[in-house]
């Protein structure tokens, strides 16, 4: 009797644990985006996870008018730089209290380069840029562009690549010299699929 208690004590434990870990694979599945999502509240549980804090910290609900929509964008080539951009479609009539917002935020956060061509307004976009002080640092842009009597702003924040430190230790540089030898590209292993 003693036995069975046992092993139906261990199969709970067990199977509790799968479970807990089926669960922690799902809610970590749900955070995962692909390479070109597109989120629309910045208070889910997948957005808090994966658009970086500096965009996400915009307040962009209290500028926005009614009629007007924002998106959150993920932006990546296959082999190039990944970037996100928030992108907000207002009033035409808003653009100074747009500029004031993004101004003001900009320079909360460092360095920014305003670039404006007022002359060619209709035809050209207007850009501020964030700079940052160095390579390793963040940077960003924001565009103002009337077309067809809305006003469209996209602030594009960039983040610069990390290096990958598995390449940096004795079993990253064994693995690079078999792949190589097989024939296929080094970044195979952190390339995302």
């Amino acid at each position: 009797m003693e036995i069975r208690i046992r092993i139906t004590r261990t199969r709970l434990i067990v199977g509790g644990i799968l479970v807990v870990l089926l669960g922690i694979v799902l809610l970590l599945r749900t955070a995962v985006v692909g390479p070109n999502a597109v989120i629309t509240n910045r208070n889910t549980f997948q957005s808090l996870f994966v658009i970086p804090k500096e965009l996400r910290e915009f307040p962009v609900e209290k500028y926005i008018a009614q009629g007007d929509w924002f998106i959150y964008r993920r932006c990546a080539r296959p082999n190039g730089p990944r970037h996100w951009r928030l992108q907000v479609v207002a009033a035409d009539d808003d653009l100074e209290k747009w500029k004031d917002a993004f101004r003001s935020y900009l320079k909360l956060r460092g360095k920014y380069i305003e670039r404006w061509s007022d002359a060619l307004w209709p035809k050209q976009p207007q850009r501020m840029y964030l700079r940052p002080d160095s390579a390793a640092d963040a940077s960003g842009a924001v565009t103002f562009k009337n077309a067809s009597g809305e006003l469209y702003i996209t602030f594009a924040y960039y983040q610069p690549r990390c290096a990958h430190r598995l390449w940096q230790t004795k079993y990253g540089r064994f693995l690079a010299s078999l792949l190589r030898k097989i024939g296929l590209p080094v970044d195979t292993v952190t390339r995302p699929s």
